[in-house]
């Protein structure tokens, strides 16, 4: 046996040896190979955007895991800068309200009552790495919380009355905030992308989870983006299949102009009234304010 282990340890410590030599060859050279590696795509310029704020955040993402949404963040053509020109062209994408949404909900209706399972789920699944709200919470932070049962609680508790609707309103204006970015876009113009407070998002990703067979069951068969597994694989092959069995017809894809922002949102409160009573209370206290929208220069 001592002859054995004595074999042993030599074959493990001729192991490490060579792979040491063999890793110290590839350190010396890896800026060579690095240069070998860069992805070449066949009719496609790849661009890597290696700006100070890509490499920051494609760090951050390697570190959590996500490879391919790093290699996207390199590879994308970054935010537009951080300017007043920029901020000016946001403001023009957010035209706001000259008054609150004067909508209550109906009384006596019992607001939803958030699942401790699906919350715990929503949490353990939320993506890596995701962008911050004005606040900088993450995921990661929600993430860490749940390995106590105190602080677990008590985070689905404050999450419990955030679906409830029933957040003081100082609080509520805080949490409805949103951090805007701007991507560039190919007419000298920009993408506003607003990213809300995590908190909020981890709401809103349970209440969605808990209600999603009443979602399914409202929506079909008109669309595929809510509650439809592989949705945007099937309208695909919807459209194929159409096309083939009429070789005349055409496709016509239509967009609505800066629709999200632009929409009148008293409907969308309304029909939340009517169809989907139990949330209609946390709908109600998000949107039907003014919310606030947060551009750092």
């Amino acid at each position: 046996l001592s002859r054995f282990i004595c074999l042993s340890v030599k074959i493990c410590l001729s192991v490490c040896q060579d792979l040491s030599v063999r890793l110290s060859v590839c350190l010396s050279v890896w800026e060579e190979l690095l240069q070998w590696e860069r992805p070449q795509v066949i009719g496609k310029n790849y661009n890597v955007n290696l700006n100070d704020q890509s490499q920051k955040a494609a760090t951050r993402l390697v570190r959590c895991g996500e490879l391919s949404r790093a290699a996207q963040v390199l590879t994308s053509s970054g935010l537009a800068p951080a300017t007043a020109e920029t901020a000016t062209r946001l403001a023009a994408k957010h035209p706001v309200r000259s008054t609150d949404v004067n909508i209550q909900p109906l009384p006596d209706v019992n607001q939803i009552d958030l699942s401790k399972n699906d919350f715990l789920c929503c949490i353990r699944n939320s993506p890596r790495g995701s962008a911050a709200g004005p606040s900088g919470w993450r995921f990661e932070h929600f993430r860490a919380l749940i390995d106590n049962p105190i602080t677990a609680d008590s985070l689905h508790f404050v999450c419990s009355l955030i679906a409830q609707g029933s957040l003081p309103e100082c609080v509520c204006q805080l949490l409805s905030a949103s951090r805007l970015i701007a991507l560039p876009k190919s007419n000298q113009d920009v993408r506003p992308i607003a990213i809300g407070e995590s908190l909020r998002r981890l709401t809103a990703k349970c209440i969605c989870r808990q209600k999603k067979h009443d979602f399914a069951k409202f929506f079909s068969p008109i669309q595929h983006g809510v509650a439809t597994e592989g949705g945007s694989e099937l309208l695909v092959h919807h459209i194929q299949l159409l096309l083939e069995s009429h070789p005349d017809w055409v496709v016509v894809k239509t967009d609505v102009k800066n629709a999200f922002n632009t929409i009148n949102r008293s409907h969308l409160l309304d029909l939340i009234k009517t169809t989907f009573p139990d949330i209609s209370s946390h709908i109600i206290q998000m949107y039907s304010k003014v919310n606030p929208l947060v551009f750092l220069q």
